[in-house]
């Protein structure tokens, strides 16, 4: 049931073992330059998704920096998006959240030694900050109910179970934050800090692997027709920035995503709950719980009943 998108072990094994010289200040320039012209980027991005997601070979801070370092050689990138120059697309404003994420957590910790002693407008804006990360919510909820089972119906299963997980930990730690902030003058200033590192450094490694690891599967994996529905169904869990127009495109005919189907399977796929079910997958589910189930409509008219 679990899979990720396949790549050549002489592939992974390259990438593994380029990352690891690069850990070990080893010169790595001339292998990544044969890297780039032998391995288009999609493989190389492969390769990282199942080195960290599978295999979990290294950190996300030691992929940002072989990335880094790979683009900065070989003047290739592995992350830029070039599906569409629109701001207004939903892969742009899904970069932009990212980018204002990582600026406001610099913005934050920035007044962290002035909150500490008690300077009266450093507080302010303190709270301030971590009220606007509030934004992480309708961000994480629009890639989970709306963009994860666009991917799963490509057969990627780990990487949206393994970041829903990593959302639901932030979710948590943001929780926490928030509500010993909102207490800031009668909370001891090492709670504050400790809960303020714990979001930091989730929410640090939830952006490296939606920028270097996510952004190019969903550039890779989304037709243009899925994100034409992705953007009109997007205002309904709202936005970290400001969106003054629905992306769309005018030689696409809009559907919704309920009504497309399963390339696999032939069979339709509904929206349940969260995500999307074949008509055979709900069949089998509720023909399969350990109850007998019946429906009757608001008129009266006897609809549905479980084997």
């Amino acid at each position: 049931m679990f899979n990720i998108s396949s790549v050549s072990n002489e592939v992974k094994e390259e990438v593994k073992g380029l990352i690891d010289q690069h850990i070990h200040q080893e010169d790595i320039t001339d292998m990544l330059i044969e890297l780039s012209q032998d391995e288009s980027s999609s493989k190389i991005t492969e390769a990282l998704r199942q080195l960290y997601f599978i295999e979990k070979f290294t950190s996300m801070y030691e992929i940002e920096r072989f990335v880094s370092t790979y683009e900065k050689v070989t003047k290739q990138s592995l992350t830029e998006i070039t599906l569409s120059n629109d701001k207004t697309h939903p892969l742009n404003i899904f970069k932009q959240e990212i980018n204002i994420f990582k600026s406001l957590l610099q913005e934050t910790s920035a007044l962290l030694d002035q909150v500490k002693v008690n300077e009266t407008e450093a507080v302010e804006l303190f709270k301030g900050k971590v009220q606007t990360l509030s934004g992480l919510i309708p961000h994480f909820n629009r890639k989970e109910k709306i963009i994860f089972p666009v991917i799963e119906r490509r057969g990627e299963y780990i990487l949206p179970r393994k970041m829903w997980a990593d959302d639901d930990v932030i979710r948590f730690a943001l929780n926490k934050l928030q509500k010993r902030v909102a207490k800031l003058e009668e909370v001891e200033w090492r709670h504050i800090q400790n809960a303020y590192t714990e979001l930091e450094s989730s929410l640090t490694d939830m952006l490296r692997q939606e920028e270097i690891l996510f952004i190019p599967l969903m550039q890779e994996d989304i037709s243009a027709v899925e994100w034409q529905q992705i953007a009109h169904e997007s205002s309904a869990f709202g936005y970290a920035v400001e969106v003054t127009e629905i992306w769309h495109d005018s030689e696409i005919e809009l559907t919704s995503i309920d009504a497309k189907y399963d390339a696999k399977q032939g069979q339709q796929n509904l929206r349940f709950g969260g995500g999307f079910l074949t008509t055979k997958e709900a069949d089998l589910i509720l023909n399969n719980l350990p109850v007998e189930i019946t429906f009757v409509d608001k008129n009266g008219t006897f609809k549905y009943f479980n084997d």
